[in-house]
Formats: C-alpha cells, structure tokens, sequence
C-alpha cells in the first residue's frame, strides 16, 4: 500500500517491473498519481477482480486466518447476495412484528391454565369463609 514499497517493488519484484515497464518512478510520483487519479483507479480495480474471475484466474480454495485452515466452500443456496439480504431483513423484521402481535394478543385473550377452575375457586372460598364461621 505504501507508496515508498511500490517505488521499492519496481526495482525487486518482477511482476512490478513488467507493470511499471521497467521504469522506477519516485515515491513522491506514485502518491501523486494515486491522489490525483483514486476514482480511476478504484474504478479499474474493480474491473480487473471481475475479469480475473469471469475467466476464472481468481478461486479460494482454502484461507488461512493465523495459520489455521479453514475450506472455503460456499454453495449459491447457503449465501446470498447484499440486495437479497436486505429484502430477507425487512421480510423477517415484518414477520417478527407480527408474531410479536400475536403473542400480545394470546396473553391478552388467554386464560391461565394454572390458575384453579373457577368451579374450584368458588369451593376453595365457600370453604375458607366456613373455616372462618366455625373458628
């Protein structure tokens, strides 16, 4: 990323080499360029990742993440795409919104199924003022 490496890689790095056509700009060159023309730059990078993999030159086959590995195996029916992902949250933000309702409503109108039988209850309170009457 460093402007003084890219000045470092034309000299070392081959690849840099073909890039810059075997010039070696000054560093001060590079980060003017990059300021002056990000858009661009940006723009063909861009580009340059969709091409590499419509023909293929890009594939992950495993990533390493501090030297553990993990197998990149993403199937087109476990992921998504961002658009479809925003449609998926507000489809589950609604869903949610009405199961919320729904369960305001069943407490609401339901009954406690732990509490005595009314039938119950009356006995438990004719007995309660017959125990006071006789004490």
């Amino acid at each position: 990323f460093s402007s003084r490496r890219i000045e470092r890689a034309t000299y070392r790095d081959i690849g840099m080499r073909f890039v810059a056509a075997n010039l070696h700009p000054d560093h001060d060159t590079i980060a003017v360029f990059r300021r002056g023309n990000r858009l661009a730059i940006e723009a063909a990078f861009v580009h340059v990742l969709l091409l590499a993999r419509e023909t293929g030159l890009v594939r992950l086959g495993t990533v390493s993440i501090d030297g553990t590995k993990i197998d990149a195996n993403a199937s087109k029916y476990r992921s998504i795409r961002y658009d479809r992902a925003k449609e998926l949250r507000e489809t589950l933000a609604t869903d949610i919104a009405i199961l919320m309702e729904r369960t305001e409503t069943a407490d609401t109108t339901d009954t406690d199924h732990q509490a005595l039988p009314e039938e119950l209850a009356r006995r438990e309170a004719l007995k309660a003022k017959l125990d006071e009457a006789c004490a």
